[in-house]
């Protein structure tokens, strides 16, 4: 699956406006201003495919990208704070609700700033999100953590149950993490969805 040839498909405010040539979707989720969409940008090769902004709750609808006629990536909206308050989460839930039941994603990629302390919070929404399907939690901004923060978080994961095949460690600018998330993304795009009771 050849990333670079990623393109815009559309944007979705409903669920039934998604895109009707089904391929297998893999979603990003996070809070806002977490990198989504650089990432989005990173993995594609492609600076301002992706509209990224300091600004949190830039992205406010499903932004669909096909790639390489393979399969599509979703960026969701964030959630947490924002600008546009409570409203934005009630506009979250109803818009991702119907999402997940519908569209049945394939993979979730859940982002996490690696800055941040891992919340009960998220590894609540973590667990519901793997009851419908597989979900790789994605660790962005590693580089700006040192060697001593950066093993204190293999550390913590290892606690909570988690091996290497369960976590990716990104930075946008570090192509060799980059490549290995290709890498992680193509091995479950060959995996049927599991749903754990």
């Amino acid at each position: 699956m050849d990333f670079q040839k990623t393109t815009f498909v559309k944007t979705v405010a409903r669920v039934e406006d998604r895109p009707r040539f089904s391929l297998p979707e893999i979603i990003f989720i996070g809070r806002s201003n977490v990198g989504k969409s650089s990432l989005i940008n990173a993995l594609t090769g492609q600076k301002k495919l992706a509209k990224t902004s300091a600004t949190p709750g830039k992205t406010r609808y499903l932004n669909y990208y096909m790639v390489d006629h393979q399969a599509y990536l979703v960026d969701a909206p964030g959630f947490g704070f924002t600008q546009y308050g409570k409203q934005e989460m009630q506009r979250f839930a109803e818009l991702m609700q119907p999402y997940f039941k519908e569209a049945k994603p394939k993979l979730g990629l859940y982002l996490m700033d690696s800055r941040r302390e891992i919340l009960e919070s998220d590894v609540g929404f973590i667990q519901e999100l793997n009851r419908m399907m597989n979900v790789l939690i994605v660790f962005t901004k590693i580089d700006i953590l040192n060697q001593k923060e950066q093993a204190a978080l293999i550390k913590q994961l290892k606690t909570l149950g988690l091996n290497s095949q369960d976590y990716a460690l990104v930075s946008r600018d570090n192509p060799r993490l980059i490549h290995k998330l290709k890498e992680q993304i193509e091995g479950y795009i060959g995996k049927s969805i599991t749903i754990n009771e």
